[in-house]
């Protein structure tokens, strides 16, 4: 999935599969990754990862629009 392509080069982490997410379904973003991304960003990640598919994005349409607005935050030099 796009949204799983997405954590791992922003993160380096691959996400965790459907079966370990059954018991409690939230992606872990740490606080540097918190940091580099938008909030747009991070819910279209937390929103195309979803386990139950009505939470889940549901085209490439759908999650390009969640992305619209998203930013990398980047260090001032």
């Amino acid at each position: 999935s796009c949204a799983a392509t997405m954590y791992y080069m922003l993160s380096g982490m691959i996400p965790a599969d459907a079966v370990e997410r059954m018991t409690c379904d939230i992606m872990f973003f740490t606080p540097e990754l918190e940091k580099k991304i938008s909030p747009e960003m991070r819910n279209a990640i937390v929103h195309g990862l979803a386990l139950l598919p009505r939470n889940r994005v549901q085209n490439v349409q759908e999650f390009q629009q969640l992305l619209l607005n998203w930013t990398i935050k980047l260090p001032r030099a």
